[in-house]
């Protein structure tokens, strides 16, 4: 009687636990990549899902073939970590793994694991980021190096359809264009005119594809 009465309370327990989320894994979450991005010269910002802590924290980098990269970690705070990799080339995808860190409130140090694209260059310019912006219906353009503009023009197609109404500004790392609603997930085409790096003497134009 008084077996069967633990395991009744036990299964009431269980229960309990699975309907109200407690659980000892919940409670001790891995720590979590929320972001990455490329920001040029071998540097790669590292955000995280929620506040983080490091312990003797180092970065391992590696490409697709498994060769390793010297990576060295330049800064790191609570929810974010920042380190440069030397030898990273255009248009190749890495792999890395930060070790010596945790979820805050987690008793282990463990390690986390993330990838990066560095983005291809075109006439001395790397495009580190485009970004859409539904709500506000504009498209930006953020790029690695300083550059200058003369009688710039922005196109953006699919399909044909020129989706660009008018650029909204510009600055010396990046440009702003208004645009038509584009759909999520899908694949466009940009061209970008009348732009050049700092330094040079000749004004360019770039091409490239960017998912929305």
């Amino acid at each position: 009687m008084v077996k069967s009465w633990k395991m009744k309370m036990a299964l009431i327990l269980c229960v309990f636990a699975m309907a109200t989320g407690i659980t000892a894994v919940s409670a001790f979450a891995s720590a979590k990549v929320r972001k990455v991005e490329y920001e040029g010269n071998g540097k790669v910002d590292v955000d995280f899902k929620g506040y983080v802590q490091y312990k003797n924290v180092k970065v391992i980098v590696k490409d697709t073939s498994g060769k390793k990269y010297t990576a060295k970690v330049t800064d790191k705070d609570r929810d974010d970590l920042n380190f440069k990799v030397t030898g990273d080339k255009s248009g190749k995808k890495y792999t890395f793994t930060i070790k010596g860190i945790r979820q805050k409130g987690e008793t282990k140090y463990g390690s986390v694991k993330g990838s990066f694209k560095v983005p291809k260059k075109s006439h001395g310019i790397t495009i580190k980021e485009i970004e859409y912006d539904a709500r506000d219906r504009d498209v930006n353009f953020d790029f690695a190096q300083i550059v200058q503009w003369k009688n710039p023009t922005v196109s953006i197609k699919a399909g044909g359809t020129e989706y660009v109404t008018g650029i909204e500004e510009k600055d010396r790392d990046d440009i702003e264009v208004n645009v038509k609603k584009l759909t999520a997930g899908k694949k466009y085409s940009y061209t970008i005119t009348g732009i050049r790096k700092k330094g040079t003497t000749e004004y360019v134009t770039l091409k490239g594809t960017f998912i929305a």
